[in-house]
């Protein structure tokens, strides 16, 4: 018999249980994501559904790749605004 929390899986349950990763929720932004990440000195965060199933991986530098595109792409937005 499975002892896991319900709705997670039991690759979740040992990643929680063993600290090898951190655990976000699928609505979790991206700096809050991060500072999470830094916070646990860990550099993957495990993405998990509501139900609890593992829907995605992050990683700090995907993290970090994904806010400097997209500061770039408000700067550029920007630049084409009229005044």
């Amino acid at each position: 018999m499975d002892s896991s929390p319900e709705g997670m899986d039991s690759l979740t349950a040992a990643c929680a249980f063993e600290n090898a990763c951190v655990i976000l929720a699928v609505n979790t932004s991206l700096k809050d994501s991060l500072a999470a990440l830094e916070e646990a000195q860990q550099s993957v965060g495990m993405v998990l559904s509501d139900s609890g199933a593992i829907v995605g991986v992050l990683t700090r530098e995907s993290i970090i790749r994904a806010m400097a595109l997209y500061s770039e792409s408000e700067s550029d937005s920007e630049s084409f605004e009229e005044d």
